[in-house]
C-alpha cells in the first residue's frame, strides 16, 4: 500500500506507488498465463501420449493375430472373398484389425496421408458394414 504525503516532490511518490501496483498486476497476470499454458502443455502431452500407447497396443493385436486370419481380411478388403468371411472371424481378430485400421486412418504415414487416411476409413466402414463394396486401393482416393 502506498501513502501519498502532502510535500514536495509528493507527486512523484503517488506515481511510483501507481507503477509498483501495475507492475505487481502485470505479474500476477503473467503468473496466471504461464500457469494456463503449462495446463494446457500437460493436456496436450498426456493426449498425444494416449495416441501413442492406442496406436501401440493396435499395433500389437495386430501382430499377434494369425498370418491365415490376416489373409482372410486381405481377401474380403480386396473383394476376393465376401464380408461375411470377415464376420466369421473372431471378436477379438475383428476388434484388432478394426482398432488397427482407425488407428492408421488417424496416424497415416507416407506421401498419400490424405488418401491412406480416407482408405483406411472407408475400410473400416466396409468391414462394419457401412458400405455395400470393398473400397478398393489407395488409387481410389
Amino acid at each position: 500500500m502506498c501513502v501519498t504525503y502532502v510535500a514536495q516532490g509528493g507527486a512523484y511518490v503517488a506515481i511510483a506507488c501507481d507503477i509498483a501496483a501495475g507492475i505487481l498486476s502485470g505479474r500476477a497476470a503473467v503468473q496466471a498465463a504461464a500457469k494456463k499454458a503449462a495446463q494446457e502443455a500437460a493436456e496436450v502431452a498426456a493426449k498425444e501420449a494416449a495416441k501413442r500407447v492406442a496406436k501401440e497396443a493396435a499395433e500389437q493385436a495386430w501382430k499377434a493375430i494369425p498370418k491365415a486370419e490376416k489373409a482372410i481380411v486381405d481377401k474380403v478388403l480386396k473383394g476376393k472373398l465376401p464380408r461375411e468371411a470377415f464376420d466369421k472371424l473372431s471378436e477379438s481378430t475383428k476388434k484388432a484389425v478394426i482398432e488397427r485400421m482407425k488407428q492408421t486412418a488417424q496416424n497415416p504415414s507416407g506421401a498419400m496421408k490424405d488418401a491412406a487416411t480416407k482408405l483406411n476409413q472407408a475400410r473400416v466402414d466396409y468391414l462394419e458394414g457401412r458400405l455395400a463394396n470393398p473400397p478398393g486401393g489407395i488409387g481410389n482416393f
